[in-house]
């Protein structure tokens, strides 16, 4: 592989990593914090919806 086709690869993957370690984090304090989901609820609903859909879709299948 080339070098510079070697550091795009690598940009992209640590991105990528990012991405999901920020996603993550995210879903982790709106599952602990009640306040962290009332922020979230005021500043970004349509998130809120989003995290409480997946969540909902998880317990469903736990059972």
């Amino acid at each position: 592989m080339e070098p510079v086709a070697r550091k795009i690869f690598k940009g992209v993957l640590f991105l990528e990593v990012a991405g999901v370690a920020g996603a993550y984090l995210l879903f982790y304090r709106m599952d602990t914090s009640q306040d962290f989901r009332h922020t979230m609820n005021r500043r970004f609903p349509s998130i809120l919806e989003e995290f409480i859909t997946k969540a909902m879709n998880g317990l469903e299948f736990m059972e």
